[in-house]
């Protein structure tokens, strides 16, 4: 009886294919995160765009409830409706020589170590 010829295994080349495989797979799924984590909170979104709104012009709007389902008013279109007709921006009015400055008196505070109290 003839021995049978044991076939040599040939080395696997494609190795690099269950990498890229799993590379792929895990893109695939950060993406799937990102895309259902963007979707905009209106409530968030609101509060947001009030508290910036505020730091740039320098009012301080009152704490209001958010209430859901109703559109969002976009706070540039206030600020551009606020400006004048001819494109010129109006600068805020000057203090009186004799005004403290609260900026200046609040670092004086700070640095002094004496802190404000809170409402």
């Amino acid at each position: 009886m003839a021995r049978r010829k044991k076939h040599e295994e040939h080395e696997n080349l494609e190795r690099w294919l269950v990498s890229y495989a799993d590379f792929i797979t895990l893109l695939f799924a950060f993406f799937v995160v990102m895309y259902s984590i963007s979707s905009i909170n209106e409530g968030k979104y609101r509060v947001l765009s009030d508290s910036i709104s505020s730091a740039f012009t320098g009012q301080v709007a009152p704490i209001k409830p958010i209430k859901m389902g109703e559109p969002i008013k976009s706070p540039i279109k206030s600020v551009i409706n606020q400006a004048p007709a001819n494109g010129a921006t109006r600068p805020p009015p000057p203090l009186p020589a004799d005004a403290p400055n609260p900026l200046e008196e609040q670092q004086t505070r700070e640095l002094n170590g004496v802190a404000e109290p809170r409402d």
